[in-house]
């Protein structure tokens, strides 16, 4: 498909064909593609944006895991407490027993 633009008015005798030209022919300003600097421009700008994105985003998983991991250091020591205290109790009951069972036997 092609699209004739009149470019007399710029001072060509070409045709331009396609999509671009006449977004060349409504960007163009003294000389230069105002519009092919603006994409140039949004090109490089959007690499660094992009990359700016991608390191928040992977500190932002960093993150979420070191807290999910945090999370089961802390269930953990829960966990090992209660073992403790679990195991703790065990003992006093055992030795109550033992005793009676001396107790008894004597």
């Amino acid at each position: 498909m092609s699209v004739r633009v009149n470019l007399a008015q710029r001072g060509s005798n070409k045709r331009a064909t396609g999509l671009w030209g006449p977004i060349r022919s409504i960007f163009r300003s003294r000389g230069t593609y105002s519009f092919m600097t603006i994409l140039y421009a949004l090109g490089r700008g959007g690499a660094v944006i992009g990359l700016i994105l991608l390191v928040v985003a992977l500190l932002k998983q960093l993150i979420i895991m070191m807290g999910f991991l945090l999370a089961l250091v802390k269930f953990a020591i829960i966990i090992a407490f209660v073992a403790v205290l679990v195991m703790i109790a065990l003992a006093i009951f055992r030795d109550r027993s033992r005793r009676r069972r001396e107790a008894k036997d004597i």
